[in-house]
């Protein structure tokens, strides 16, 4: 079937129409995507610090393990870590230096972090990553000090936060944008074409006049 100049015109407008929502719509998306990033950032970052201060302020006797003094410090230390972290989508691990070498401490929602961590996660430098584990995807800062390495880490939903939101905008308003983008489309075309129906009609008259 042959579309009219005019059908054909009011396509083409309600495609660029789509393709300016669309770019509006991705961008706004990208936007969101890194600012939601930035958030998850700044939270690892205050975590970070409290760990820092957390085991620099009550537990640096962890460095020189053994005794039953050891012991009971390394108790309080899970379970202060439990405590902070155990019921949260988030873990925390302090790999230490020692002098018998490396000593792990870890909790939260992931079990057995450290574990989990891809090959060579500890020579990688400091800052933020992203990483799968245990099929969840986590954001992650590495902090390297005198005493070890610190890592904290939050599953990062992101992803899914950006595609609710773009579902939420989306879902309620597809029918009415496509009405007003079809509608808009064939004022347009009709406002276009004016000038050349006037025209066709001036010559018809015209010819009309010399027969």
């Amino acid at each position: 079937m042959k579309l009219s100049i005019r059908t054909r015109l009011g396509l083409l407008i309600a495609l660029v129409f789509f393709g300016v929502l669309g770019f509006i719509l991705g961008s706004s998306m990208i936007a969101l995507y890194w600012e939601l990033n930035r958030e998850i950032d700044k939270e690892l970052q205050l975590e970070n610090g409290w760990m820092i201060q957390l085991f620099e302020t009550e537990f640096l006797g962890l460095l020189t393990p053994g005794g039953q003094q050891d012991e009971a410090l390394a108790a309080e230390f899970y379970e202060e870590l439990h405590e902070i972290y155990g019921y949260k989508q988030e873990f925390v691990i302090f790999a230490l230096k020692t002098e018998t070498g490396r000593r792990v401490f870890s909790d939260g929602g992931l079990k057995n972090a450290q574990l989990l961590l891809p090959k060579g996660f500890w020579e990688q430098p400091e800052g933020f990553s992203n990483h799968l584990l245990a099929g969840r995807r986590y954001r992650v800062l590495i902090s390297s000090h005198s005493w070890g390495f610190l890592v904290v880490g939050k599953e990062n939903r992101t992803f899914f936060e950006v595609l609710d939101e773009l579902l939420d905008i989306l879902t309620p308003g597809i029918p009415l944008i496509l009405i007003l983008v079809l509608a808009g489309g064939w004022f347009l075309s009709r406002l276009a074409m004016r000038p050349v129906a006037e025209v066709a009609a001036a010559a018809d008259k015209i010819t009309m006049s010399q027969l």
